[in-house]
């Protein structure tokens, strides 16, 4: 007979376990999960084939996004043409606030709210910025917790 606090025990183990299998690692295989973006288009998963992919997880209040976000831009416009497309997922409360955001400081990569699709990624890593670097292959090439350097940017061109 299972006493109730191994059944609890259990329980939990089982419930931590769903939303690990869902955090990605590096070298996996992903696939990005379809977003309503802030600007009121939908973005699909399936224009970003054979492309480079930072996906960011970001907040208006992060200091560290903010020193972050300006040199991803950068890599963005100077990129873009190369395949790499930025994906920017707000974990903010208002969508206004982040849309407000990404026009005043005049970002043009792509930029969504967390969903629950999304959340699954994120959950297990928490900390902002996060930034997970998805090669042409749709396998996970890096994986960046907390600020990255102007440098370590930079570095991402040369996956293209």
């Amino acid at each position: 007979m299972t006493s109730r606090r191994q059944f609890l025990a259990t329980a939990s183990a089982t419930l931590l376990a769903g939303p690990a299998a869902a955090a990605w690692d590096q070298g996996e295989v992903v696939h990005l999960p379809p977003l309503a973006l802030l600007d009121g288009s939908a973005f699909d998963p399936a224009v970003l084939k054979g492309k480079v992919v930072m996906l960011e997880f970001w907040a208006t209040w992060c200091p560290f996004c903010a020193k972050q976000n300006p040199h991803m831009e950068a890599l963005h416009r100077a990129h873009q043409a190369r395949g790499l497309e930025i994906l920017a997922v707000s974990i903010d409360k208002s969508a206004k606030a982040a849309a407000d955001y990404m026009r005043a400081k005049g970002y043009s990569f792509r930029a969504g709210m967390l969903n629950p699709a999304y959340e699954r990624i994120y959950r297990l890593r928490r900390g902002l910025p996060q930034v997970y670097v998805i090669g042409r292959d749709s396998r996970v090439a890096r994986i960046d917790l907390g600020e990255m350097f102007e440098e370590d940017i930079r570095d991402i061109a040369r996956l293209l």
